[in-house]
């Protein structure tokens, strides 16, 4: 029981210190990917901080796993390093009652990676998505960041504004440029307004409005000298939506219980069904896999099998991406699905096991 209870605290404490390492890793590059996002317009800066909160229970439902295996590595290979797991073996702790341990502290570990891959990823997931979709809604206005130029994806608009109050309704130092096309095959033009101060309106039915005080406009053709300049007390511009799309059938934004009974309906909702049951049925292999990788010599160190275990992770990975695309374009059938991959690494892991404890040659097993 002592011996237990010293194994599953070695592998807890490693575990979480390197899930929180890699969570740390994978957050600091979804956060240049969504700052980037904000920093363009895409949505406001203001919605940072809720979007990267939403990006942890989705992140940690696909590193609870890795996590788990690199634990299993280094917590063992430095037992092995340090000779413990030698002496753990002289008195009697066999290779299968490590196993026995380990599989019970992966029951616990697959739990946990159940309700974040089943329940609490997809739920973050789909609130992440319908605020960021919300946001792509909102009018130009609402997305700009002061000091910062904005331009439509088209390019046909390009806006500037040095000041903007909290609350997004009262503008300073404007500068808007819009490339309009000019009837009768004639060449286009650019509209240029500049002005000192401007303010976001509402009207009773719900229309956005940008006001314009006190400025100048300036249309004409680029490269000629005839352009029309006007001055102008207030200048009105209408702050069109943008489109919002549907999620309703987007397996991604569905929950687990909705995936189950639509089924084989479409290769999308299989490939995600899988997906999802994947993560936490991985804790197993990866367990069953990482046991005679952490096997090492001392001279070799604590790290001696993290390459070639690591390359391990990285195709059984790999080709769990694959396949879900394979699903999802019917290239493979979803009777197969994902299936396949996690049989033959969990028969790899078995092999690797087996040649660990010498299961071929031992005269327990050996034929009479």
């Amino acid at each position: 029981m002592i011996l237990t209870r010293y194994l599953i605290k070695e592998i807890l404490v490693t575990w979480i210190a390197t899930t929180v390492i890699l969570m740390l890793i994978f957050m600091s590059t979804q956060f240049v990917h969504y700052l980037t996002g904000a920093v363009i317009g895409r949505y406001a800066a203001t919605l940072l901080f809720k979007i990267m909160l939403l990006q942890i229970p989705i992140l940690l439902g696909l590193l609870i796993p890795v996590g788990f295996y690199g634990a299993i590595l280094l917590a063992y290979g430095r037992l092995y390093t340090e000779r413990e797991m030698i002496v753990l073996t002289s008195c009697g702790f066999s290779p299968f009652q490590l196993l026995k341990v380990t599989l019970y502290l992966a029951s616990m570990v697959c739990l946990v990676t159940l309700i974040f891959s089943l329940w609490l990823s997809p739920l973050a997931g789909s609130v992440q998505k319908k605020l960021i979709n919300q946001a792509k809604a909102e009018p130009v206005i609402e997305t700009l960041t002061p000091g910062k130029f904005f331009h439509t994806p088209d390019g046909k608009i390009v806006l500037f504004v040095d000041q903007i109050s909290t609350d997004h309704l009262h503008l300073k130092h404007l500068f808007l440029a819009e490339h309009k096309e000019v009837p009768g095959n004639k060449p286009p033009i650019w509209s240029i307004v500049a002005a000192n101060s401007g303010n976001q309106q509402v009207q009773q039915n719900g229309a956005k409005y940008l006001i314009i005080h006190h400025g100048y406009q300036y249309e004409g053709e680029p490269g000629q000298g005839d352009y029309q300049i006007s001055g102008f007390a207030q200048y009105d511009i209408h702050l069109e939506e943008g489109m919002t799309t549907s999620f309703n059938q987007d397996p991604q934004m569905m929950n687990t219980l909705e995936l189950w009974h639509m089924r084989h309906k479409s290769p999308a909702i299989d490939a995600e069904l899988q997906w999802r049951i994947s993560s936490p049925l991985s804790i197993f292999i990866l367990t069953l896999l990482a046991l005679p990788l952490s096997q090492v010599n001392p001279r070799q160190g604590r790290f001696g099998r993290i390459i070639p275990a690591s390359m391990i992770y990285i195709i059984y990975a790999n080709m769990a991406f694959v396949t879900r695309s394979w699903i999802e374009n019917r290239d493979i059938s979803a009777s197969i699905g994902l299936w396949w991959l996690h049989g033959l690494m969990f028969l790899l892991a078995i092999c690797l096991f087996l040649a660990q404890t010498r299961f071929f040659i031992s005269k327990k097993w050996r034929f009479k």
